[in-house]
């Protein structure tokens, strides 16, 4: 069969100004085989852009070091952007596949910049099966504080 290269595609659909979702679909062999053997503090990390930030999903596999090895984490951070101060959302962070995920009340300024699952929410032997991630990120924007610009 022909092995599909690594698929990761937009997916935005927009419900009212600030609602969207992103999906980060993962279906290729090279990388599955490469998560699927992932060691205590490796991660696989995919950049985006919504409502004009930046943004990265990034997924460990197999724990975020030594002490939470076999424990999958999928955190969601906000890279820094020097108009919004602080921002508010509620963000769903979640595998399609196990149906299994997070979803809660954010807010993220200089200081706090990511959010995600907490430790035991998905092992790793539960992502073990599988044959692709579907990683979604469904964001609400309820309020973001723009700083002055600086001139």
């Amino acid at each position: 069969g022909i092995v599909p290269e690594l698929v990761t595609h937009l997916c935005m659909k927009y419900y009212y100004r600030t609602n969207s979702i992103y999906e980060w679909k993962v279906c290729d062999n090279p990388q599955l085989t490469n998560i699927k053997n992932a060691v205590p503090g490796q991660s696989f990390n995919h950049h985006f852009k919504l409502h004009k930030l930046d943004w990265f999903l990034k997924f460990y596999p197999n724990g975020t070091k030594q002490s939470k090895q076999g424990n999958v984490f999928l955190l969601l951070y906000l890279r820094s952007t020097p108009e919004i101060s602080k921002m508010s959302a509620t963000c769903k962070v979640w595998l399609q596949e196990l149906d299994k995920g997070r979803e809660h009340y954010k807010d993220f300024n200089e200081k706090n910049k990511y959010t995600g699952w907490r430790s035991g929410l998905v092992k790793t032997s539960e992502i073990e099966k599988l044959e692709k991630y579907e990683l979604n990120n469904n964001k609400h924007i309820i309020d973001d504080s723009h700083s002055p610009k600086r001139r």
